[in-house]
């Protein structure tokens, strides 16, 4: 996401340069002439600062110009963006300092956030209100490298795009496709982001380019994404704009853009909307080739060509409070 925001500016004719802390990420995957630097503490110059938020992050990157707080993250609403859990639970699956942030915010009211001039919440709709102003401009997709790009495959595909982390909800994955395997004689399935498959699931490192992610989008069938936290989801958007339907969690940050066909509450939900759609493709009716006319339809309406330019209107206008 990061990426793509900078390369649109940098296309724009603006300066960009990007700090991180130096922690589990690398910039070693930027393939973007830009300026990239990781510090554990910086003060920083320029006309318009955008933080992916965590609590006082600003006190470690430090600047005097207007400041925008994106929320990529549940631990600012987890209400709105992660499933509800038992605090031992959520202790034992996220770690203390993702537990120490929410409560954090929680207990302050996130008063942390009033020390932005803007919030931007990657959604069409903002959880609660907050004394500044809030931005719901939604993550975009590029239909340019994400479209249909291949045929569907002869044998129903079904397919996971994340990693192994429990959030991005894996595990309800493979029990899908340990039943439907069952179920159906001819099915494949495939992990995009997993590091170790199996007999039944073929596995595929996390892939950094976008045009052969939209091959494996557009050869298959049904993306499942039983994710437990998501602010969004452009995975979704990228197999919509492919061509390819998709079942997703119930978090109320897919519901504010999804069509309720695409939400599944409980695992009998995902199993069973699958069946359908692997009976509508067997069938000689035009159910799935309607089905992915709809998908990239609703993609079309998170086109980078009509995102993006909500996002620099965004930037110029905090930056000119300066």
């Amino acid at each position: 996401m990061i990426i793509s925001i900078a390369s649109e500016l940098l296309k724009k004719g603006y300066t960009v340069s990007i700090f991180s802390l130096p922690l589990k990420k690398s910039g070693r995957n930027i393939s973007i002439p830009l300026f990239y630097k990781e510090y554990f503490s910086k003060k920083l110059t320029g006309d318009i600062a955008y933080y992916i938020y965590v609590p006082l992050i600003y006190k470690l990157f430090r600047t005097s110009a207007p400041k925008i707080a994106g929320i990529h993250s549940f631990i600012v609403w987890p209400k709105f963006s992660h499933i509800p859990v038992s605090f031992p639970q959520f202790l034992y699956r996220h770690g203390i300092l993702a537990c120490g942030a929410i409560y954090f915010n929680y207990l302050t009211r996130n008063i942390d956030l009033r020390n932005f001039d803007a919030i931007h919440v990657p959604n069409i709709i903002a959880p609660e209100h907050v004394d500044i102003p809030i931005y719901t401009i939604p993550n975009w997709v590029d239909l340019q490298v994400f479209k249909p790009r291949k045929n569907k495959s002869d044998v129903f595909t079904i397919i996971f795009v994340g990693s192994s982390k429990w959030s991005k909800g894996y595990d309800i994955f493979y029990s899908i496709a340990r039943y439907l395997s069952k179920k159906i004689s001819k099915i494949r399935f495939l992990a995009v982001g997993i590091g170790k498959g199996n007999s039944l699931v073929k596995s595929y490192p996390f892939i950094y380019k976008d045009n052969l992610l939209a091959n494996i989008y557009s050869s298959s069938h049904l993306l499942i994404h039983p994710s437990r936290a998501d602010i969004f989801g452009i995975t979704l958007l990228e197999s919509l704009a492919c061509g390819t339907p998709v079942l997703t969690s119930p978090l109320p940050s897919h519901q504010a853009f999804l069509p309720s066909y695409y939400i599944c509450h409980t695992l009998r939900d995902y199993i069973y909307k699958a069946l359908n759609i692997y009976r509508a493709w067997c069938s000689e009716s035009d159910e799935y080739r309607l089905l992915t006319i709809n998908a990239r339809e609703l993609a079309s309406n998170f086109d980078k060509k009509k995102i993006f330019p909500l996002f620099e209107k965004m930037l110029i206008e905090v930056a000119s409070k300066k």
